[in-house]
């Protein structure tokens, strides 16, 4: 196993390593992002501030839109060049989607 390839507890069977028909890198990315999303949708109950964490900086366009739809800005931390990940944090600012007047009517 070489520095950049981990395992995982319950393995992802879908991917095409593992003989599966997604792309590894895609799957991975959606996991990922899917797990923040409801992360930050459940610490919204309460304003509460996630954990500082790494994340691929390739997904933080994704992360961004994410975190403003669930009230939050994403703080972009040092990059490690060398495996490409990136230190982020979030604030939240209380402003969501569920909050802005797309009809104009407030």
């Amino acid at each position: 196993m070489s520095n950049s390839e981990y395992t995982l507890l319950v393995p992802f069977v879908l991917v095409t390593s593992q003989g599966g028909p997604f792309n590894d890198a895609a799957f991975v990315a959606g996991a990922t992002c899917g797990a923040l999303m409801e992360e930050l949708r459940v610490l919204r109950l309460t304003c509460a501030t996630p954990r500082e964490r790494y994340i691929d900086d390739r997904l933080l366009p994704q992360v961004d839109l994410i975190a403003m739809n669930h009230g939050y800005t994403v703080i972009r931390g040092a990059l490690d060049e060398a495996s490409g990940w990136r230190a982020v944090s979030f604030e939240f600012t209380g402003d969501t989607a569920d909050d802005i007047d797309l009809e104009g009517t407030e």
